[in-house]
C-alpha cells in the first residue's frame, strides 16, 4: 500500500524535474479563466439584487411578486453557472489534468494549448457528457435533501396549523411526538448528504485523468471505471489532502499566492494514486483507446507501466 509521504516525494520530484515553470504558469492560466465567468455572474447577480435595480427590492418593501422575481432571477443565474461550468470549465478541467500528466511523462511536445485539448470537436460532446453525469451524481443527495426538506416544511406547517385547533394538554403531548420525529429528520438529512457528497467527491476523482487519458469513453464509463478504483482508499485519499494542511497555511499566509503551486502539487499526488490504482486493475482498461497514441490497452503489462512514471 502507498505511503502519503512517499506519494508526495514522487509529486514533488514529478513537478520540479518536469517544468514546474510550466505547471505555475499553466495554473495561473486555468484559475483565471475559470475565474472570469464566476465572478462576472456573481458580480451581474450582486448589482441586481443590493442595488435596488431588481424593481426596487427591499426589506422593508418585499412583495411576493417581487420575491417571486428575486427567486426567478437567482435560480436563472445558478442555472448559467451550471451551463457554463458543463460545457466550458470542467473540459478545461480536463485539459489542465492532461497538461499536468504530460509534465510528470515529461512528454517534449506539452504546451499550453493542452489546456484547450478537450475542446476539440472529436472528443468535446464525449467528455462533456461524461462530466455532466458526474456533477449530476454529485448533485443527486442534495437534491434529495432538497425534496426531503420541503416534505418537512410542508409537515411542520400543517402540525403547527393542527396544533393551533387542539386545546388540551393531552393534544399537545401528542403532537410534540412528530414534532421531535420531524426535527430529527431536518437536522440528519442534510448532514448525511454532505457526508455522502464528500464520499462521492473522492469516488469521482480520478474521472478527469481517466478523460484525458483514453478516448471513446460513454457517459457514465470514466465515472464508474473511478469508482472501481478508489474502493477502498476514498478515505485514504481524503487523508492525503489533509498532510497538505502545511502548506495551505502557508498559503493563507502568503495571500494565497501559494495557490499557484499547491494545485499542481495536488493534482500530482492524485495523479501518482491514479497511476498506482490503475497497475493493481488493469483488468478495468482493457480494449480501451489511448488519446496519446491511439493504441489499444490490451495487455495487463501494458496499463502497469503507468506506476513507475
Amino acid at each position: 500500500m502507498w505511503q502519503y509521504a512517499d506519494i508526495r516525494k514522487k509529486a514533488w520530484d514529478a513537478l520540479t524535474q518536469g517544468s514546474a515553470i510550466n505547471a505555475i504558469a499553466a495554473t495561473l492560466l486555468y484559475t483565471l479563466i475559470v475565474g472570469v465567468p464566476i465572478t462576472l455572474a456573481s458580480t451581474i447577480f450582486f448589482i441586481f439584487s443590493f442595488t435596488g435595480m431588481l424593481s426596487g427590492i427591499y426589506l422593508d418593501t418585499l412583495t411576493a411578486k417581487n420575491a417571486l422575481i428575486f427567486a426567478t432571477i437567482f435560480l436563472f443565474f445558478i442555472l448559467i453557472l451550471f451551463v457554463v461550468s458543463i460545457f466550458a470549465i470542467t473540459p478545461l478541467a480536463i485539459g489542465y489534468n492532461r497538461y499536468l500528466m504530460n509534465i510528470v511523462q515529461k512528454k517534449p511536445d506539452n504546451r499550453f494549448s493542452n489546456l484547450f485539448w478537450s475542446f476539440r470537436k472529436e472528443r468535446y460532446l464525449s467528455h462533456v457528457s461524461c462530466m455532466f453525469m458526474k456533477s449530476l451524481r454529485l448533485c443527486v443527495p442534495f437534491v434529495a435533501v432538497g425534496v426531503l426538506s420541503s416534505l418537512v416544511f410542508v409537515s411542520f406547517f400543517y402540525l403547527t396549523r393542527f396544533s393551533a385547533a387542539e386545546s388540551t394538554q393531552s393534544g399537545e403531548y401528542f403532537l410534540a411526538i412528530p414534532y421531535l420525529f420531524l426535527l430529527i429528520i431536518a437536522v440528519v438529512s442534510p448532514i448525511t448528504a454532505y457526508i455522502w457528497f464528500f464520499r462521492n467527491v473522492y469516488a469521482y476523482r480520478f474521472t478527469e485523468f481517466i478523460l484525458a487519458e483514453y478516448e471513446g469513453l460513454h457517459m457514465n464509463q470514466a465515472v464508474n471505471i473511478s469508482v472501481d478504483l478508489t474502493k477502498g482508499i476514498k478515505f485514504r485519499l481524503f487523508i492525503l489532502g489533509i498532510t497538505f494542511m502545511g502548506w495551505q497555511f502557508l498559503n493563507y499566509i502568503a495571500s494565497g499566492l501559494l495557490s499557484y503551486w499547491i494545485i499542481p502539487y495536488m493534482t500530482t499526488a492524485y495523479y501518482k494514486v491514479y497511476c498506482i490504482q490503475k497497475a493493481e486493475h488493469a483488468d478495468l482498461f482493457y480494449g480501451l483507446t489511448s488519446s496519446g497514441d491511439e493504441m489499444q490497452i490490451n495487455t495487463i503489462e501494458s496499463a502497469v507501466e503507468s506506476v513507475n512514471i
